[in-house]
């Protein structure tokens, strides 16, 4: 299963800061799906609970993860919501 998290942060740059010229907030909704807690890489409670209110109090994003199901190694399965302003 690949991490959901590693995927969130790879995508939080290009969906919280909007593109030069544009003239206000982009808002960005993804439905992330994998593992949720998986070897080698952040749990998504960690992302949830400390990487998103370090970004916020850091820039200013408003960023969301609503996690509807876990998933685990090897099966997956975990399904994730998030949602940047």
């Amino acid at each position: 299963a690949g991490a959901v998290t590693l995927l969130l942060q790879s995508s939080l740059p290009l969906c919280c800061f909007p593109p030069r010229g544009s003239s206000g907030p982009v808002s960005t909704r993804l439905e992330l799906c994998g593992g949720t807690d998986v070897s080698f890489a952040p749990p998504v409670d960690y992302a949830r609970h400390v990487l998103l209110p370090v970004l916020h109090t850091l820039f200013g994003v408003q960023a969301k993860i609503d996690v509807k199901r876990r998933g685990f190694y090897p099966r997956g399965g975990g399904a994730n919501g998030w949602s940047c302003a």
